[in-house]
């Protein structure tokens, strides 16, 4: 999102605000669960600051801090309130599939901040989707689960 008015309120909206309301709207059906959970999709770009993008990555350190928030006060219910942070993730005609093309230097650079060496897949963000919301994170509540190949932790 561009870093202006227009920028900032889509980003809030879209990368925050969607995920308020659709929580809310879904507490009710929630609450009547035994083994309820929430699951919100933040990204490592809450966790780092770089040049560009500071609406996103503000709307997702938001949704990061709702996240930890949302499991406090859902305890009670027991809820479980988790989030996933992807780093960077390719397929085909995504962004970072474009940007190989069109802006290599980025790209590579991107790549070379990866230590496993490679960009993520879609599946190993619904692998731990899966894992978040299954019986087997029962005992989770109130984490964001970095899911980046270690990306994270180059900076």
């Amino acid at each position: 999102m561009a870093d202006d008015e227009d920028g900032w309120a889509a980003s809030l909206q879209v990368d925050l605000m969607a995920a308020v309301r659709a929580s809310r709207l879904a507490l009710p059906w929630l609450r009547m669960s035994d083994d309820a959970c929430i699951l919100n999709l933040s990204s490592i770009a809450a966790q780092q600051p770089r040049p560009g993008g500071a609406p996103y990555a503000a709307a997702k350190a938001a949704l990061s801090h709702y996240t930890t928030s949302q499991a406090l006060a859902l305890a009670k219910d027991r809820i479980r309130v988790n989030a996933i942070a992807p780093g960077s993730i390719e397929f085909d005609d995504g962004l970072w599939d474009r940007r190989r093309s069109e802006d290599p230097a980025l790209y590579h650079g991107t790549l070379a901040k990866i230590p496993f060496g490679r960009f993520g897949h879609p599946r190993e963000i619904a692998d731990a989707a899966l894992f978040l919301c299954s019986p087997l994170a029962r005992w989770i509540t109130g984490s964001v689960l970095n899911v980046d190949g270690g990306q994270v932790l180059m900076g």
